[in-house]
């Protein structure tokens, strides 16, 4: 975050040289000296002021007379200083300011009464009540009405448009068939109509809606109200109710966990939309940018806001725009943070919104931030630099800045530069892959050397020593990650030109493994067996056609039923009766198998009998356990096929 522009600087820095009875320097400050709220406001006045300006601007308190410099130990060049002093250091402890994340309830689920008995459906209607869901029904229905000419359909001959009631559960099963559609994954959606051939044929959908009704509630839905004026102010205004409700509901039923992560996500468009971003290192390169608070280790989301771009000027003001003095970035981490302050959470990211005036900020409000950072924002001087670049293998370095900020720097295969606002300087260890360089390096006297160094390491790891700020930033900065492998394997790929389906995809997305997060906080208190997120999605389509499909008399779909296995004890009762018994094992451990001499008889000689693994111990012979061992107890018929299994 950079809070001074660079031409400041530079001016600042010509404006310092040209002293010639006088040596500027600032003077050290103690850590708890250091502003939290706006650094340096002298330094971030309008750029646009001239040389004599920022003169007047210095005090004497800001400078040392020559005179005075001998007396002075902590004397550096006057080329060297900018406006950010980084002092390194040793050790340093934990910040002390950070409260403990006491909430009441602690990481876990605060939901209307759930339990381990209700069913995936009851969690995801936390999302989508039985409100949005009637509001999404009656603005389609509004919608429709107006667009379609049932006249001209009767001219056509094709099926006319008929309002959806609420009995019926259209608009549930609506939702439902999406979501399955995002399991079952076909090229276009037409195909999942397809006569041609029963084998790519999705009898469930096709038993629920016609085709031509489908694609009228589709090409008609609508997430706000039509009577109501369009906001053109808010470029999201078509999806703002239902982001509203998804969003709110996920802040109220679940208190998440102390380390929370701040990270972008594409939505995949391809289309043209002004909003359209293209991100070349992404593997969605094209597509809308959404910015996404969440829970470092499920990935539940906990906040979300898409990037709109910079407001526009309005017309008829010739005004000069004015910079942002924090920028961009500033101001979506603070976004994403509200509702969250002073309960002592800890927020990662990546260098793309760390700086120092937010790790500033959010110290004041209580929250700790910690996040990969670029060198151009800490504003370091030259001898700090090189100290930096100068770092050997594996070597560690610290340094403390402004507002009692720590910098922690690295050498691994590059330097890695970590800025906190909470963490101490305690290394820890961590078993980690030998590079690739390292392990061509390896030398052995002999094969045995090689052979003993192999069972002993068989993954070539090693010990390796690393900042704790940097071992916690790899471990909890995947809350997004997470969040997009889930998303991504069901998501809706349906084509179309309106780019807010694409977004509606992905708020309902969002409410899916939201509510899946929820019903595995249940099952893991009551040591339930969960469904995995798959089986979670299945259910949760049942539980939203289940009432079409009652009041479209449809059969239940039968599950599959699991033969017994066949119980030999209670075959083996009498004493006198032929008892069964499995086979002996060949020379390569395989149990023998031979035909089954009541199918042979049945069959003759020149058919194939069916084989078996099972022979009567009493009479020696091969019999079948499910089919023929009755017979072989009533008939006598079966000596003249005796074997001798002894020779």
């Amino acid at each position: 975050m950079n809070s001074g522009s660079p031409r400041r600087t530079r001016q600042l820095e010509e404006t310092l040289k040209k002293q010639t009875f006088k040596t500027p320097l600032k003077r050290a400050q103690s850590q708890s000296s250091f502003p939290t709220t706006k650094l340096y406001p002298d330094l971030q006045s309008n750029p646009d002021e001239d040389e004599s300006s920022i003169e007047s601007n210095l005090s004497d308190e800001d400078y040392l007379y020559s005179e005075d410099l001998e007396d002075f130990d902590d004397y550096v060049d006057p080329s060297l200083i900018t406006k950010f002093t980084w002092q390194k250091i040793e050790k340093r402890d934990v910040e002390k300011w950070l409260p403990k994340y006491n909430v009441k309830a602690g990481p876990g689920i605060q939901t209307l009464g759930l339990n381990e008995n209700s069913s995936p459906g009851d969690f995801f209607q936390l999302f989508f009540t039985e409100e949005v869901i009637e509001n999404l029904r009656t603005w389609t229905n509004k919608r429709a009405s107006d667009r379609i000419d049932n006249k001209l359909r009767v001219i056509q001959k094709t099926k006319k448009w008929f309002a959806m009631s609420k009995s019926e559960g259209e608009m549930r099963a609506f939702l439902g068939v999406l979501i399955a559609m995002g399991i079952n994954k076909l090229t276009n959606l037409s195909q999942y109509w397809s006569e041609n051939s029963r084998i790519f044929s999705n009898l469930g959908i096709t038993e629920l809606f016609s085709r031509r009704r489908f694609m009228d509630i589709y090409a008609n839905i609508c997430f706000r109200d039509v009577d109501e004026k369009e906001n053109k102010e808010d470029k999201l205004f078509k999806l703002r109710p239902l982001i509203d409700k998804i969003i709110s509901a996920s802040q109220i039923y679940y208190i998440p966990q102390r380390e929370l992560s701040i990270d972008e996500a594409m939505i995949a468009y391809t289309g043209r939309h002004h909003l359209k971003q293209f991100m070349p290192l992404k593997p969605v390169r094209f597509g809308f940018k959404a910015f996404l608070l969440c829970e470092a280790v499920t990935g539940y989301v906990l906040n979300w806001t898409l990037y709109l771009g910079e407001p526009k000027q309005k017309k008829g003001k010739k005004e000069k725009k004015k910079k942002d003095e924090f920028g961009y970035t500033y101001h979506l981490v603070k976004t994403l943070c509200e509702g969250y302050e002073g309960e002592g959470g800890i927020i990662f990211m990546d260098r793309y919104y760390t700086g120092i005036q937010i790790l500033a900020d959010l110290k004041e409000i209580a929250f700790g931030g910690c996040g990969t950072v670029k060198m151009n924002r800490l504003h370091l001087d030259e001898h700090t630099k090189k100290a930096i670049e100068s770092l050997n293998d594996r070597e560690i370095a610290y340094f403390q800045g402004p507002a009692g900020l720590l910098l922690t720097c690295w050498k691994d295969a590059k330097t890695v530069m970590v800025l906190s606002n909470y963490h101490g300087t305690g290394n820890i260890e961590k078993e980690r892959r030998m590079r690739k360089k390292q392990i061509e390096e390896l030398e052995f006297e002999d094969e045995k050397e090689y052979e003993d160094f192999c069972s002993e390491n068989p993954k070539f790891t090693e010990n390796v020593t690393m900042p704790q700020s940097i071992s916690d930033y790899n471990q909890f900065l995947r809350g997004v990650d997470l969040f997009d492998q889930k998303a991504s394997y069901y998501t809706i790929h349906l084509r179309s030109k309106r780019w807010y389906m694409k977004i509606f995809y992905h708020l309902l997305d969002i409410a899916l493994i939201n509510s899946h997060i929820l019903y595995q906080s249940v099952c893991t208190k009551d040591e339930k067996k969960c469904l995995d997120h798959l089986e979670f999605r299945k259910e949760v389509v049942r539980y939203l056609i289940q009432d079409l499909r009652t009041n479209l008399e449809l059969p239940t779909t039968k599950k599959k039923v699991s033969k017994p296995e066949p119980n030999i004890k209670i075959i083996y009762l009498a004493e006198n009766m032929c008892k069964l018994k499995l086979m002996d094992k060949n020379e390569s451990g395989i149990t023998i198998r031979q035909d089954c001499q009541i199918h042979k008889a049945e069959s003759g000689s020149k058919k194939r009998s069916r084989q078996t693994s099972y022979w009567c111990e009493k009479c020696k012979v091969p019999i079948c356990i499910e089919e023929c061992y009755d017979k072989h107890l009533q008939t006598s018929l079966l000596k003249k096929f005796k074997l001798n299994f002894d020779s």
